[in-house]
């Protein structure tokens, strides 16, 4: 029902329509997201690294992404977004995207990357691969219309999801020696 509501607020202009501060709490780093999946996936990866860390709900659906505090975070306004109260050189850095956020908090804890060039390299490739749609490509179905269903060459998005399906279970050029 919040997402019905939030359908409507994208518009062709940016910067903020409120004006209201971010909450803020102890801890080092502030996530301000919602239960979105790339806001899950910034949770999982901060659960896992064991870091220490503030939610802050941002209500889409009362464009709260559009305040004077999120927009100084972000100045896309999507979430999530978060800050790192103690970030390079000991100020605040601001993080936004979410593969942006997970990239930065597995640089700088130490985990997840691995240290090798061309095996980092790789991982950010499946970084960006899973971002920009993969695992959505390969878990949803179809979208087809009747007409559409009468025996012919697969839609585009049938193709793309086979072959997203294939990529995900290959081995990668460095585990096969390549």
């Amino acid at each position: 029902q919040m997402f019905e509501k939030a359908s409507g607020i994208n518009k062709p202009t940016a910067g903020y329509r409120s004006v209201k501060a971010l909450p803020e709490g102890p801890a080092p780093l502030q996530l301000y997201s919602l239960a979105t999946p790339n806001g899950a996936k910034v949770s999982i990866l901060l659960e896992e690294l064991g870091i220490d860390y503030d939610a802050h709900t941002i209500n889409i659906a009362k464009e709260e992404q559009f305040t004077t505090g999120f927009v100084s975070v972000n100045p896309n306004s999507k979430i999530p977004a978060a800050i790192d109260k103690q970030g390079p050189g000991g100020k605040p850095q601001y993080l936004w995207e979410s593969a942006a956020i997970m990239w930065y908090l597995a640089e700088k804890h130490g985990k997840f990357l691995p240290k090798d060039a061309r095996l980092k390299q790789e991982c950010m490739q499946w970084l960006f691969f899973q971002m920009g749609g993969g695992e959505r490509r390969r878990a949803r179905p179809a979208r087809r219309s009747p007409a559409s269903l009468a025996p012919s060459r697969p839609p585009r998005r049938s193709r793309e999801r086979a072959r997203c399906s294939l990529l995900s279970f290959a081995p990668s050029r460095a585990q096969s020696g390549r």
